[in-house]
């Protein structure tokens, strides 16, 4: 087998080669740069989400609700602070945009100022008909500056989202169910006046039933009363026609005397009952009347009020119309006012123009005060020990200052020597440049040349000004030292000018007091130290005004800010009031026109209700007359009845009177029957009422049980438990996640797609340390396909080191956990054969451009494996090459062996796999050289070759 041999050639070859040996051992470890750096970069990324900085603004106003306080937005603060798994950053707005902007933060959630307001009238419920904003969190990220980070962020705040949906969710079922408690106590109140109004019904319909009843037996005496009378009439009739049979007659008249006083006794208690009816009528009708007048004069206030409503609708569609200019105008100004402010504010805060310009002045001034306070300090010491010495050394000075006279006269000598000197020089120079046009050109000469010019006018003896001749300012130094020796040893000529000592003790005293103040300065050195003090005090309180300055502008921005939001917001409403207040005026309008015809139809039923009250009062005035009359009836007959003895003596008185008794009686039969036609239909009416209170006690029954039984329902359906029943009401689904392959974590999702790509990154590297065209090889006896698998064997030695040791390191150092951990070895291996036999074929047929070929081959499977994003996902190219490229099966493979599923069963992925190797080894034999040609025997240098 010279294949086998071969291979172990090369590998005793590259073993001696110490360079050689290191670089196969650095290429071993190449795959493990790859999939370890990697894997291990996203192994767990939302394991470390704490890391995550996210800020989080609260600007939420609170709202009250039924007298209770609500701070939404604070309670999500207080609750995202609770939370550790995300690295909140609590700031204010500016810092979290700009944050935002420039890096310093991942993410920013902002709780607008509004947020409890919205949620408050989400769980009111709408009132207009329109269905309320819903609630918003203000979130923003930089997809620019990491777009994952962004795309996390959206996880996050979803899942916040869904928290507090749920949460604000069971809040308003909470409050439903305290409405349907409070619902609850209501219906028992109704069903107790239900039950009590039934009683009241069956008391109504008792008495109802009576009455009818003793109509009934009012109408009977009344129609024996009729029939009475009408006796009464005959009996009359016959005392009249003859008094022959007066006897029988008043025999007659006896007997029916005792029907008729019971008739009559009957009538007259039927007629009290019935009077007394009638006066509880008449009663009610004026009681009616009164209340119909109330009636129509509230109607006439309603008319009124609607008439004046109207009036104020249109004030108010006028007012509204007028504000809507005012309010246009306002958020204009709000723009302009926070547009000066910002202005201001800069112009405050410029630091060569502003106040920190005034600041470092003040500062400024105050070192140099303060330094020069300390050189004065330094100046009054040296004066003092100079006073305790000038004394003594006044005689030495005025010697000294006269040899100085002196020296500076001889001095004056010697310049102007000098001065002729530096003439003829400059005579001389000039003659020099005159001669030799070359020397204007020479620096240096014209240099000297100028510097000559420029000192001889100070030395020249004729320039008597001392300020310009330095001769003239010697003799002038000279002539002063000499009054000043005369003023330090003799008396003083001018009285006006002192003596040097008298000067100096004036001098002391200007420069320094003890009893000298800051406040009140008289000295040089307290005049320092005042200013001193007052620069430090002008710094302090510069700073104290740019602080208080900015701060007011600060709260004046932001006022600013909210009075232009408050002002579009006031814009926007009034001209929802406008449009409002048009449709109330329409309406009423119509309202004012509906109360002027109710007010009429009560006028007018008002005005017909005295006539009803009257007829009443006539009625029960006639009642009582009957009652009287039938009550002096009754007596009469009582006294009819007691003179039945004197009948004999009193015929004709008797026939007088039977004929008053029966005109009598006629009128009482016309009065009775008239009375039996009125209790009948008073019968038939209290007949009717009785029926009508029958009815609305059957209703009230029927309305008691339903009252009963809806508090019963409620208090079945009303959970006992309210908060917890609420909390999962506002959460009612819950997803249950059963994976059925489960992936730990990000890293191990992951390792499918990097293991193959690392090994294939080896696989290439090690075609860059081993030469498979040798020239002694060529040359040689040696087959061709035992010179290729003999390069392959060496290749496959290196890769399947490569192989396990990336998969070790995975396994022990990284954490991975495969299901197979031998499949896992295995498989690796395989892949790593694969990828090398692919890369043989490569650079044996095309050479550099084969290595070329295996990179771009390698982009070509990393977007078309479905390593990343599912194969449904990508571009139709990508799914249509993928079924022939390696790395999808290998892909495959890793996902079964690591986490147990895959697309594709194991045993299609090994088969194809090797097939993908065998079928590259087989086209590698076939693309070696028979022959030798010359370019095999020199060929082309090649790149790592």
């Amino acid at each position: 087998m010279q294949f086998v041999h071969l291979a172990h050639m090369e590998l005793k070859r590259l073993w001696r080669n110490r360079f050689a040996r290191l670089a196969a051992l650095a290429l071993c470890f190449m795959p493990l740069l790859y999939s370890f750096l990697y894997l291990s970069a996203f192994w767990d990324p939302y394991g470390h989400l704490d890391h995550l900085k996210v800020a989080v603004v609260n600007l939420d106003r609170a709202a009250v609700r039924n007298g209770e306080t609500i701070h939404a937005g604070e309670d999500l603060v207080k609750k995202l602070k609770g939370d550790s798994s995300v690295g909140w950053r609590f700031t204010n707005e500016a810092d979290a945009k700009n944050g935002v902007e420039e890096a310093k933060y991942d993410l920013a959630l902002i709780i607008p100022p509004d947020f409890s307001q919205t949620l408050l009238n989400i769980t009111r419920g709408p009132k207009s008909g329109k269905t309320p904003p819903k609630a918003r969190l203000f979130y923003y990220s930089n997809p620019s500056k990491n777009f994952l980070a962004s795309q996390i962020g959206d996880k996050v705040t979803e899942k916040l989202k869904g928290e507090f949906n749920g949460q604000i969710a069971g809040d308003f079922l909470n409050n439903v169910f305290l409405n349907l408690a409070d619902l609850q106590s209501g219906m028992r109140t109704a069903a107790d006046g239900a039950q009590h109004l039934n009683q009241g019904l069956k008391q109504a319909a008792s008495g109802s039933a009576q009455i009818t009843e003793r109509l009934q037996t009012v109408a009977g005496g009344a129609g024996k009363i009729t029939q009475g009378l009408k006796s009464a009439a005959s009996g009359a009739n016959q005392v009249a026609a003859g008094n022959v049979t007066l006897a029988d007659g008043a025999q007659a008249l006896f007997a029916a005397t005792s029907p008729i006083g019971t008739g009559l006794e009957q009538a007259q208690q039927g007629s009290a009952e019935l009077a007394a009816g009638s006066a509880s009528l008449a009663g009610g009708l004026n009681k009616a009347g009164g209340e119909i007048g109330s009636a129509a004069a509230g109607a006439a206030e309603i008319r009124k009020g609607a008439a004046a409503a109207y009036d104020g609708a249109e004030n108010l569609t006028s007012g509204t119309g007028a504000l809507l200019g005012g309010s246009a105008q306002l958020e204009v100004g709000a723009g302009q006012v926070y547009s000066g402010l910002s202005r201001m504010k800069q112009q405050l805060n410029d630091p060569e123009n502003g106040v920190p310009a005034l600041i470092n002045g003040a500062n400024t001034l105050a070192a140099q005060t303060s330094a020069q306070s300390q050189l004065l300090q330094a100046v009054l010491s040296a004066h003092q020990a100079l006073t305790g010495r000038i004394m003594p050394g006044i005689q030495t000075a005025a010697g000294s200052v006269s040899q100085i006279s002196s020296g500076l006269t001889q001095a004056s000598a010697g310049l102007s020597q000098d001065s002729q000197a530096l003439q003829t020089a400059a005579a001389s120079l000039a003659k020099m440049e005159a001669s030799d046009p070359a020397l204007a050109q020479n620096q240096d000469f014209m240099t000297a040349f100028a510097a000559v010019k420029s000192v001889q006018p100070t030395l020249d003896p004729t320039n008597t000004d001392p300020a310009t001749g330095i001769t003239a300012g010697v003799k002038s130094a000279a002539a002063g030292l000499g009054q000043v020796a005369a003023g330090l040893t003799g008396p003083m000529t001018d009285p006006a000018q002192p003596s040097a000592l008298t000067g100096l003790q004036q001098l002391d005293a200007g420069l320094y007091n003890t009893n000298d103040s800051p406040a009140n300065p008289q000295t040089v050195y307290g005049g320092v130290e005042a200013l001193n003090n007052g620069a430090n005090q002008m710094s302090t309180g510069l700073d104290q005004l740019l602080g208080t300055s900015n701060g007011g502008l600060d709260r004046l921005l932001n006022g600013a800010g909210r009075l232009q939001t408050g002002a579009a917001g006031l814009n926007s409403g009034l001209k929802e009031a406008n449009r409002g207040s048009a449709a109330l005026t329409a309406g009423l309008s119509q309202l004012t026109s509906g109360a002027s015809g109710l007010s009429a139809g009560l006028v007018q039923g008002a005005q017909g209700f005295p006539q009803l009250v009257d007829g009443g009062q006539k009625l029960s005035s006639g009642l009582n007359a009957l009652t009287g009359a039938l009550r002096e009836l009754e007596r009469g007959f009582q006294t009819f009845a007691g003179h039945l003895a004197g009948l004999n003596q009193g015929a004709l008185q008797l026939a007088q009177g039977a004929r008053t008794v029966s005109e009598g009686v006629a009128q009482a039969a016309s009065g009775s029957a008239s009375l039996q036609s009125g209790l009948t239909a008073l019968h038939s009416g209290s007949a009717g009422l009785t029926q009508g209170i029958d009815t609305a006690k059957t209703g009230s029954q029927k309305l008691l049980k339903g009252l009963n039984k809806g508090v019963k329902q409620v208090r079945e359906n009303l959970p006992a438990q309210r908060s917890l029943v609420s909390k999962d009401m506002g959460e009612p689904v819950r997803i249950v996640k059963d994976a059925l392959n489960p992936v730990q974590t990000y890293g191990t999702g992951f390792a499918p797609y990097f293991i193959p790509l690392s090994l294939w990154v080896g696989a290439l590297v090690l075609f860059f340390l081993i030469n498979i065209k040798e020239k002694r090889l060529i040359t040689s006896r040696v087959s061709p396909w035992n010179i290729v698998l003999g390069k392959y064997l060496t290749f496959a030695l290196l890769g399947v080191l490569q192989a396990v040791v990336s998969s070790l390191v995975l396994i022990e150092v990284l954490g991975l956990h495969p299901l197979n951990v031998l499949a896992f070895y295995g498989f690796n291996i395989l892949l790593s054969l694969t990828f090398i036999a692919i890369m043989q074929l490569l650079v044996a047929a095309a050479g550099m451009v084969g290595r070329f070929a295996a990179i771009v081959l390698l982009m070509l499977q990393l977007t078309s494996s479905g390593g990343t994003f599912p194969l449904e996902l990508v571009p139709k190219f990508f799914r249509v090459i993928s079924p022939f490229l390696p790395m999808t099966y290998a892909t495959a493979g890793l996902r079964q062996i690591i986490s147990g599923s895959s697309v594709i069963p194991l045993g299609t992925d090994l088969m194809v796999l090797a097939g993908f190797g065998l079928f590259s080894l087989a086209l590698a034999v076939l693309a070696a050289r028979p022959r030798i040609r010359v370019r095999d025997l020199h060929p082309a240098p090649e790149l790592g070759a």
